[in-house]
């Protein structure tokens, strides 16, 4: 599947390997492919603080 994810002005291509990926999926291959290529660590993006 291919996505657009857009970020503080940014868009960015996301592509996620499932057809139809559930929420979870999504949010972790977010958090491990995407966030760290715009210059942020996912575990303190994702965490409540």
């Amino acid at each position: 599947m291919k996505l657009r994810v857009r970020l503080q002005k940014r868009t960015q291509p996301l592509e996620v390997p499932e057809s139809e990926p559930t929420l979870g999926q999504l949010r972790a291959h977010l958090s491990q492919v995407l966030l760290p290529t715009l210059g942020f660590r996912y575990r303190a993006f994702l965490t409540p603080g």
